[in-house]
């Protein structure tokens, strides 16, 4: 150090520091023409004393930046190093690999220095020309994908992307490849399920070597009131929990948190039971195959109070249940209460729907072939994450339990407490509906054992979201455009046109109000999309407003006008 003069001791200083070397070589990511600047949160997590890292981050806090700019000084300041980068999808890589173009954007010294760039999928690597790698790899949690990318790989530096993500078995066959090199730096990021799984370990026990860092949502510096307000509505408790805290949340949890149930038990008798003046009336029915039968609940809206109280259960057992019993049985119960809809699952009822929609024409005064709308819980339908805005096939079984997560939570279903006695119980399957693992996909995985009752209870429920958004005070599933700078725009309902298949509507909206009326309206569960410039919501042309896409429930804007704002269906 002695023979060095003060500029070389000022560029070694650099070379060995990954903050100063990141805020005089990379680009901002949002704003090419402004240098990187780390937030306080990222230099600590770009600090090298720790070679075993385990950090869980809320969203929008730049995580995978982060990890990039770790990767690409490591690379650019070793000679004849790998460093592997691994997450559970195509899409988590390439979204790393993306963050590095950005990061690297306009850094000529530094484009000059990679020998070779594959962007080819399930390729993704960089080469540079001191002979190290940045070689991005997945390793999903799917049967048969157990790691298998990574295999063969000896890395001097190991990042796991969204680890919480991966299958533990996935996980341990990444950690083989690193057995020979005892000085390989690990970087485990997530942001947490809530899983006790190999991530939650790492994070919470001392004794594996890791150092752990937490940093909820909150630490980000665009995070404000009003972003605060709207992930609150976009999220039920247990999710925010996860996904803007980032804490694991507690263990024996289930999916509805048993003080939020314990509020919602009442002590009244199904035969009892008076149907109230005004009152709204949705039936769920879980068809099954003969080993279970046929399950029913009758769920009544109360307007004044609003208020959603289960006012009837039935469980067709094996020994006195057929198909044509099932159907009659719904159609008597129908009579009975009068019932303003009726959502049935489609696995098991196909034909059943058919009879029922048969019967309706042939008995017009019933209205079956109007109010029976099938729903197949394990249908996809497009979702677009409100900060990635990457879209996404999620199954219509968590919407449903979201929507019913908001309804428990804030306290709005009654359930008799006689549902509480017995295996099969309503309340006795909420209190033990769990998530028991993650998908590939990111989407939740529940229990399937002895919750057709609840299946029930959850397709009423979304009856009544779906049928009767913005009247009487329900809340329909709503769907925000946002403008490209994922800013929280603004609203004014313009129009409403009803969309195909579920009776569902969308309003457009464009002045500018706080985010705070949107709240006011009430906790709608809902997605959040960018804008496009194919939608032209506020065209006066109906026909060019909006076109019908899968089944109604995905609109397009034909016009080209740049128009920004939301887009909600209520």
């Amino acid at each position: 150090m002695r023979d060095l003069t003060t500029e070389e001791r000022r560029i070694l200083k650099v070379l060995m520091d990954p903050i100063l070397w990141a805020e005089q070589n990379l680009t901002n990511p949002k704003d090419p023409s402004e240098p990187f600047k780390a937030r306080w949160y990222q230099k600590e997590l770009l600090d090298q004393r720790y070679k075993r890292k385990a950090i869980r981050m809320g969203r929008q806090t730049g995580k995978t930046t982060t990890l990039a700019v770790d990767a690409l000084w490591y690379a650019f300041t070793h000679q004849n190093k790998l460093c592997e980068i691994c997450a559970p999808e195509e899409k988590h890589v390439e979204k790393v690999f993306k963050e590095i173009e950005f990061l690297t954007r306009g850094q000529e010294h530094l484009l000059g220095s990679i020998k070779r760039w594959s962007r080819s999928r399930g390729n993704h690597s960089i080469s540079l020309s001191n002979g190290s790698e940045i070689k991005g790899l997945t390793a999903g949690s799917s049967a048969g994908r157990k790691g298998v990318g990574t295999r063969g790989q000896s890395p001097s530096r190991l990042y796991l992307d969204e680890a919480d993500y991966m299958d533990d078995r996935s996980i341990e066959a990444i950690m083989a490849s690193i057995i020979s090199d005892s000085d390989c730096s690990i970087w485990i990021s997530s942001t947490p399920t809530g899983l006790r799984k190999y991530f939650y370990n790492v994070c919470t026990d001392p004794a594996l070597g890791y150092h752990s860092y937490h940093y909820p949502s909150s630490v980000s510096p665009e995070w404000n009131e009003e972003v605060e307000e709207y992930f609150k509505l976009f999220y039920h408790s247990s999710v925010y929990q996860h996904e803007i805290e980032a804490e694991f949340g507690e263990a024996d949890e289930g999916v509805f948190a048993n003080h939020h149930i314990d509020k919602c038990i009442g002590s009244y008798h199904y035969a009892d039971y008076e149907l109230t003046d005004g009152g709204i009336r949705v039936m769920g029915v879980d068809w099954n195959a003969s080993k279970v039968g046929t399950v029913i609940c009758i769920v009544e809206y109360t307007p004044s109070n609003g208020i959603f109280t289960v006012i009837y259960t039935e469980i067709m057992k094996k020994k006195d249940f057929t198909q044509n019993r099932g159907v009659r049985r719904v159609i008597d119960l129908d009579k009975q209460y009068k019932c303003h809809a009726i959502y049935v699952d489609r696995g098991y009822g196909e034909k059943n729907i058919e009879d029922l929609h048969l019967y309706g024409m042939n008995n017009p005064a019933s209205g079956m072939h109007q109010k029976v709308k099938g729903v197949d819980p394990s249908s996809t339908v497009d979702i677009q994450d409100p900060v990635t805005r990457e879209i996404t096939k999620l199954p219509i079984k968590p919407y449903m339990v979201n929507n019913a997560c908001r309804v428990i939570e804030e306290h709005k279903l009654r359930v008799s407490k006689l549902e509480e006695k017995g295996r099969s119980g309503l309340i006795r399957q909420l209190r033990n509906f769990k998530i028991e693992r993650i998908g590939i996909h990111g989407q939740f995985v529940y229990s399937k054992s002895n919750c057709h009752l609840l299946m029930a209870l959850l397709l009423a429920l979304y009856g009544f979201s779906n049928e009767f958004g913005n009247k009487d005070g329900f809340r329909k599933p709503i769907t925000i455009i946002m403008n490209k700078q994922f800013r929280i725009g603004s609203y004014k309902p313009i129009d409403r046109t009803s969309a195909i298949d579920g009776g569902s509507s969308s309003i457009a909206m464009n002045t500018r109000k706080p985010l705070s009326a949107l709240v006011n309206l009430g906790k709608y569960p809902h997605t959040v999309v960018p804008w496009s410039s194919r939608m032209n919501p506020w065209d006066d042309d109906p026909d060019k407003r909006f076109s019908p896409l899968r089944r109604g429930k995905v609109y397009v804007r034909r016009s080209k006008l740049p128009q920004r704002g939301y887009r909600s269906n209520f």
